[in-house]
């Protein structure tokens, strides 16, 4: 059947494809003509019973460490199974485990107080400031000098330094939450996270880190750190690590409101922003702060689900290919309208669910690709993309020999799929198998429409790039063949009222016809990398580049 179908391709679409293949260089192999009929194969049907499945109330909102995770786990591994797959977690198993781990301040025992020659001014926790829990030592307690470095933000390779001179060893540094205008998007979002300011100040030997917002009055980030605590994952040496944990050279870490900043400046901050802009280097601010912190634990034990399809190459059967999709959703939480169970069908039931299928697809090839395919379903994504985290460290495979990873992550599943947008794809030269895949489906490229959304550090593709690897997200575009239909609008409304809500359930709003495309283009996308004899690589120059050069 596979044959007949082959030869029955037209001349005009055999020519497409040819020219195809010479204009992406190798991204598109020659056999590509093989996998066409298969695509035809997508199921639109076990996308819909995945999702139903996944997204179902008895799972209770897939909250990592609780019995509705472990059943979607296992309905994972046993769809692996059933398509062939080879354990490729731990011990021989599907399995990786990763031990996450939740810090909350005890208010009562912990304090920031500033100190000068003359005076002593205990700050307001919850009003004027907000610890970040230590997730390493459960108390701390440390007294010094404090030092402004503006935001906080080493990137030498842009001509932006805040540390370039300053002597911030066994100091506090204090420095503003954001970047430069100057800075492209992409970047000014990577460093603007707080595991990107922490790995700064820790490099350059401060002991304590305050971050502030000009007019910020904690608001949101107090519920987020005071209340709810933060997040890590948890090493097999017992250390925590992740993007909101500071890691062993800090003894604290404050966001304090911009009134405080005042006591802390004895100014008006905004002045000595003035002066730091003009001097270049900042100067030491003539006081001492002393912080105590206590952090209570809560340890889960979950997993990351690993699956893998060995290559037929005898050489390159030993790189990998990755998929990823996060299991994890956010559990039960606060009623709304009655409905506290938080079922995440687009996020993430769709995009595991849409996993699946590309994992059935590349089993159903009649030859195997030449490079291995990993499919790896992480945990506590939710949590601060901490299952990937963990991964991207301490990988089953050998990291070096990691090439790609491809990230499918709530695809959103709401309207006609005619363009997409390639999160991530331009730091690498995987933007051209994207576009050659779109261009094969007809698909427009478009750029992010949401960057304010900094929506490439808030899913797994993150951790790749950030260890190296070229990693990218597929995303709608806006493209729409109904003039009376806004794309932008439509997905705005998704976020507003969808999105982390109880009404994210497998109803009339899922285009299935869309999920059949979003397939195809992510499958075309894998296989392309799993036949090229070339190695993607981080573009030349680039911001990830740059930074693992650094580590």
């Amino acid at each position: 059947m596979l044959y007949r179908n082959v030869q029955s391709l037209s001349y005009a679409r055999f020519s497409i494809w040819l020219v195809l293949f010479f204009v992406y260089s190798c991204a598109l192999p020659k056999s590509n003509l093989t996998i066409d009929p298969l695509l035809l194969d997508v199921r639109q049907d076990r996308i819909k019973s995945h999702i139903s499945f996944l997204a179902d109330d008895r799972l209770m909102g897939r909250f990592p460490g609780k019995p509705g995770f472990h059943e979607a786990a296992e309905y994972v591994i046993n769809n692996y199974k059933a398509f062939g797959l080879l354990p490729a977690g731990e011990n021989g198993t599907f399995l990786q485990t990763v031990r996450l781990r939740t810090g909350i301040i005890e208010k009562n025992e912990s304090s920031l107080i500033i100190m000068s020659d003359t005076n002593k001014t205990v700050l307001t926790e919850g009003d004027e400031y907000v610890f970040i829990g230590d997730l390493n030592n459960s108390q701390n307690y440390v007294s010094a000098p404090v030092v402004f470095v503006g935001y906080g933000v080493e990137a030498p390779h842009m001509g932006y330094d805040d540390y370039k001179n300053k002597n911030v060893r066994n100091k506090i540094v204090v420095a503003t939450i954001g970047v430069p205008d100057s800075f492209p998007s992409t970047e000014a979002v990577h460093f603007s996270t707080n595991a990107t300011k922490f790995e700064s100040a820790i490099k350059h030997g401060a002991v304590g880190m305050i971050l502030t917002l000009p007019g910020n009055s904690l608001g949101r980030m107090m519920h987020r750190y005071r209340d709810i605590g933060n997040d890590g994952v948890v090493a097999a040496d017992g250390k925590a690590f992740g993007k909101n944990v500071f890691g062993s050279g800090l003894k604290f870490a404050a966001i304090v409101s911009w009134d405080a900043m005042k006591k802390i400046f004895n100014s008006d901050p905004e002045q000595y922003w003035i002066r730091y802009d003009k001097s270049a280097q900042g100067d030491s601010i003539t006081i001492q702060i002393s912080a105590k912190t206590k952090t209570s634990y809560t340890d889960i034990t979950s997993y990351n689900i690993i699956g893998k399809m060995t290559g037929r190459d005898d050489h390159l059967k030993n790189e990998y290919v990755i998929y990823t999709s996060h299991l994890d959703h956010l559990g039960v939480g606060h009623p709304v309208d009655g409905d506290s169970i938080y079922n995440g069908a687009h996020d993430n039931a769709s995009g595991v669910a849409c996993t699946l299928e590309i994992a059935r697809l590349f089993t159903s090839l009649i030859q195997k690709p030449n490079r291995s395919v990993l499919f790896l379903t992480t945990t506590g994504e939710e949590m601060g993309l901490l299952g990937s985290e963990y991964f991207t460290r301490f990988p089953t495979v050998t990291k070096e020999n990691i090439i790609a990873d491809i990230n499918i992550d709530m695809p959103t599943l709401i309207a006609p799929l005619l363009s997409i947008e390639a999160l991530g794809a331009e730091h690498s030269n995987l933007m051209t198998y994207a576009k050659g895949a779109a261009t094969q489906l007809g698909l427009d490229i478009m750029p992010d429409h949401m960057p304010e959304q900094a929506r490439i550090v808030r899913s797994d593709q993150y951790n790749f790039l950030r260890q190296g690897i070229p990693a990218m997200h597929i995303k709608y575009g806006l493209k729409t063949l109904d003039s009376t239909r806004n794309l932008a609008t439509e997905i705005k409304d998704f976020m507003n009222h969808t999105y982390h809500t109880p009404s994210d359930e497998l109803n009339e709003s899922f285009d299935f016809t869309a999920a059949e495309t979003f397939v195809k283009i992510n499958f075309m996308i894998g296989y392309s990398l799993t036949q090229t004899r070339v190695r993607p690589f981080i573009n030349k120059g680039d911001v990830f580049e740059n930074e693992n050069k650094a580590k």
